[in-house]
């Protein structure tokens, strides 16, 4: 996990965890790959609402 502040005072950079199972510790410079789940968070509310109505 890393993470950034940016404010009028400064910038924060920090990093915890591992980059990858078994190596190196994060860096405060190491980016995360961000993806969407609201494809799988409508798809289970859908089958919900199917399953309500049986």
């Amino acid at each position: 996990m890393t993470t950034s502040v940016v404010g009028p005072g400064g910038t924060y950079l920090s990093a915890a965890g591992k980059r990858h199972l078994q190596k190196d510790s994060a860096r405060p410079q190491d980016r995360a790959r961000i993806a969407s789940i609201t494809k799988a968070m409508i798809a289970v509310l859908v089958m919900q609402r199917i399953e309500a109505r049986q």
